[in-house]
């Protein structure tokens, strides 16, 4: 064939190598952006800010978004493996602001800008050039938050009149269910479960339950002893939140994700390392229970002894399994493409209609109703695949990286991959913050240990 009538081909334009500027721009900006996760959420339990409670949520999510567009100046590093599922669940979110039963269109374009907020992360993380140390400080930042939420429960606690929100500001957060949520210590006094930096009573058994993980990963990854002692304090401290705040559920994906972390390091042979957990996690799990049985007294006991009186599936169903058996056998088979937008959540309280004809409020207490009211059994599929995706990512990482302490990383974040799954049981985890921090951490990691794309980036790069 003649060579002269062939097209001639389209130019490819190569995305510039990742210099240093590039790479330290770009890691700077990550770092801002989780601070000001951190104040978005840790703020929230200040009383005095109350009047900004609305524009500090905005600005958790809307700093999601503003990261895309400020990051479209970089140009791409590495592509995450989620972005096709990314996009594929955000087109869906988009039909259903236009679904027939959907709320009102303010309603549904809240919602569905939630969704985008979290699972920004997959798209603009191709555009951070990560590193080793780069990411040990993102993982040092989550387990400072962590540790800190920890620290203001056990004070809350300890001295509630100064350190925990009084009971009118509760009661007008959470309504005439609040004084439900309060506990009784072993001299007497009544205290709402600590709530860390949240706004929910017993949001602290969150911090903890992370400041456990992640103190674990540092005792096993740092080198500075005195920052691996504070760790193992932090555990404790963690540990002692979650048994307080008698939320047995997170006392349970604890353990969990503390024995994820253990097979992963015996998978990879890391036996020398794992002999100081044999003493730490034992003193973190039974004297953090020591402590939180003098402080809390019987009540401790009384609501974990139920895990062991009932079956864990009885406990389960009783309190979040029955909602996930409605959304299977009574939601889906109504609504299998989605019940629209805008029907349930804070895009109702804010912007909806609740008395809109055939748009009536429907009650979400679980991840699987939330993603099946919005898109039906295809958001459902493309969600979780999306997560289990993610996961199975940093998996390979965790046994796979040829750097060592990228792999240790790994570990610890997959440890908290398993932890936020299972509560997507109990909780709609992917429509909070912590989704965002989910796949934020899972995307530094992935750039973190890609090191130099191993082909050029083509003219998509700029894209």
């Amino acid at each position: 064939m003649n060579a002269a009538i062939l097209p001639s081909p389209r130019p490819l334009r190569l995305a510039p190598p990742v210099t240093k500027a590039f790479a330290s721009a770009s890691q700077r900006v990550i770092y801002m952006f989780i601070i000001v996760q951190f104040l978005s959420q840790g703020l929230l339990v200040v009383e005095s800010l109350g009047s900004l409670r609305s524009y500090l949520r905005i600005a958790g999510f809307g700093s999601s978004l503003v990261m895309f567009f400020f990051l479209t100046r970089f140009p791409v590093y590495r592509s995450y493996p989620v972005r096709s599922l990314g996009i594929a669940f955000c087109a869906i979110l988009v039909i259903g602001v236009f679904h027939p039963n959907a709320n009102t269109v303010s309603a549904g374009t809240c919602q569905l800008i939630i969704n985008l907020a979290i699972f920004a992360p997959i798209f603009w993380s191709s555009r951070v050039a990560g590193s080793t140390n780069f990411m040990r400080n993102v993982m040092l930042m989550f387990w400072i938050y962590s540790l800190a939420g920890s620290i203001v429960g056990v004070l809350q606690v300890y001295n509630p009149d100064r350190f925990a929100p009084s009971p009118e500001f509760v009661r007008k957060l959470i309504g005439t269910s609040a004084d439900g949520l309060q506990i009784t210590l072993a001299d007497g006094t009544q205290v709402w479960r600590p709530m860390g930096l949240s706004d929910s009573p017993g949001g602290a058994s969150i911090a903890g339950s992370f400041a456990v993980i992640f103190g674990i990963g540092i005792t096993l990854t740092e080198k500075n002893l005195l920052l691996r002692l504070l760790a193992v304090f932090g555990a404790g401290a963690g540990m002692f939140c979650v048994y307080i705040c008698q939320v047995r559920s997170i006392f349970l994906i604890t353990l969990i994700g503390v024995v994820v972390y253990l097979v992963i390091m015996t998978i990879r042979e890391r036996l020398p390392r794992l002999a100081f957990l044999a003493f730490a996690i034992p003193a973190v799990v039974v004297g953090g229970y020591a402590w939180a049985i003098a402080v809390g007294g019987v009540d401790v006991t009384s609501r974990l002894d139920t895990l062991s009186e009932q079956r864990a599936t009885d406990v389960y169903y009783k309190n979040r399994g029955v909602f996930v058996e409605k959304t299977f056998y009574e939601i889906m088979p109504e609504y299998p493409m989605g019940a629209g937008l805008g029907r349930w959540g804070s895009s109702l309280t804010l912007f909806g209609d609740p008395g809109l004809p055939n748009s009536e409020p429907i009650w979400v207490e679980v991840q699987i109703t939330a993603w099946v009211v919005d898109g039906g059994i295809p958001l459902f599929i493309v969600g979780y695949l999306a997560v289990i995706l993610t996961c199975w990512t940093s998996a390979k990482l965790a046994i796979k990286a040829v750097d060592p302490s990228i792999a240790d990383m790994a570990a610890t974040v997959c440890s908290l991959n398993l932890s936020l799954v299972i509560m997507t049981f109990n909780y709609p985890v992917f429509i909070s913050q912590m989704g965002i921090t989910f796949f934020l951490l899972n995307a530094m990691l992935y750039s973190s240990a890609g090191g130099r794309p191993r082909k050029p980036a083509v003219a998509a790069s700029y894209a």
